[in-house]
């Protein structure tokens, strides 16, 4: 065995050693501690009062079980109903800290796997249109203040630009977070809905790197569950380690909520599990708990999740297996909007979220072990 082996082995021994002292002597005793400071959080409101609660001393057991078995909290515990008394067990859920560690060594210790063309919003509308996949048009991209035209749009300053409803998102943007709607019209520019100068335009891009996307028309039946935004599919796809072949984890419909314009769990959206094979939704949608815990109906539109059916659903999964097919990742999840013409893929993401293909009544755990150990 050579010297740069040797070498290798030794740090990677060095490193094992010193994760497990951390986490066994100071991670679990610092959860432990942080959990039994703060009562309230043990005992948390329940997202499914008309059922019947767990005792007190087994939610408790559950957490500390979580604690010393896999090094975390489950903070999803309430969402997926793990406080109530049913058939599914808390063993049956995928923790949160043994669903990262999987994901991101899988996804990221190749030094050459295609994260990239997803992190990065140019990149992926180029990669997507090259393979025949839909996605929103990029007209601008802007570098420290400095705008840059795409697809020969033929204007050159902030002063030029077209007007119509556009998309800012940060290029590398995550969860919805520093996105803004920028309206050009002939009474003047507004940006999430305050009217600003084009002085002020400029400003609010001087730092950063940003890129400008046309607004999509999503389908009509789309726009029915919640018109504010446009909603999408979390479609969480997973290349099988012993077959090669890619499949689909139980998907999740994103509607916005409360008149927000983006669909996000994070900013207040609703979040419906969907039939993996039809596309059907579930009976109950899923808020965060600020925003009203769950619900069987849209809280602005009325509309009964359990009646409403995904269009061109069979295509959006289908589209979803081919991308992955032709990237260099063993898990995504795919963000995709739905419009009269089909699927449009909005982004990509190799650090997606578990919480979504696993709601209520979805533990994954069997599937965890069979495609991600």
């Amino acid at each position: 065995m050579n010297k740069s082996k040797i070498k290798k082995i030794i740090k990677e021994s060095c490193n094992s050693i010193y994760s497990f002292v951390i986490l066994n002597l100071y991670t679990k005793p610092s959860l432990l501690i942080k959990l039994l400071k703060k009562p309230s959080k043990i005992w948390e409101e329940s997202y499914f009062p008309e059922l019947q609660r767990k005792n007190k001393i087994r939610i408790l057991y559950d957490q500390i079980y979580n604690i010393f078995s896999h090094g975390a909290i489950d903070e999803y515990y309430y969402m997926y109903g793990l406080d109530v008394k049913r058939d599914i067990k808390n063993s049956d859920y995928v923790i949160y800290r043994d669903f990262l560690i999987a994901r991101d060594k899988l996804n990221l210790s190749n030094p050459h796997n295609d994260s990239s063309i997803l992190r990065n919003k140019l990149f992926f509308e180029a990669v997507a249109r090259s393979l025949g996949i839909q996605t929103p048009k990029n007209i601008a991209y802007s570098d420290n203040g400095i705008l840059v035209p795409l697809h020969n749009q033929n204007f050159f300053s902030w002063l030029t630009l077209p007007k119509g409803i556009f998309y800012v998102k940060p290029i590398d943007g995550e969860c919805g977070t520093g996105i803004l709607k920028l309206l050009i019209n002939d009474t003047g520019i507004y940006i999430n809905e305050k009217l600003v100068t084009s002085d002020e335009l400029k400003l609010y891009f001087n730092e950063g790197r940003y890129i400008f996307q046309d607004r999509l028309e999503q389908h009509p039946q789309m726009n029915r569950i919640y018109p504010n935004s446009v909603n999408t599919i979390r479609m969480t796809t997973v290349r099988n380690p012993h077959t090669g072949r890619i499949e689909v984890l139980p998907p999740t419909l994103r509607v916005g909520a409360h008149g927000s314009y983006v669909d996000n769990f994070s900013k207040g959206g609703v979040i419906v599990a969907m039939d993996t094979q039809s596309g059907k939704l579930a009976e109950w949608g899923f808020f965060k708990p600020m925003y009203g815990f769950k619900s069987q109906t849209h809280p602005d539109t009325n509309i009964k999740f359990s009646t409403f059916k995904v269009p061109f659903y069979e295509e959006a999964k289908a589209k979803a297996i081919f991308f992955h097919s032709f990237l260099n990742l063993h898990s995504i999840g795919w963000d995709i909007a739905i419009t009269k013409v089909g699927p449009v893929f909005i982004e990509g993401n190799d650090n997606w979220e578990i919480n979504l293909p696993q709601t209520f009544e979805n533990p994954i755990k069997k599937d965890f072990n069979r495609l991600f150990k």
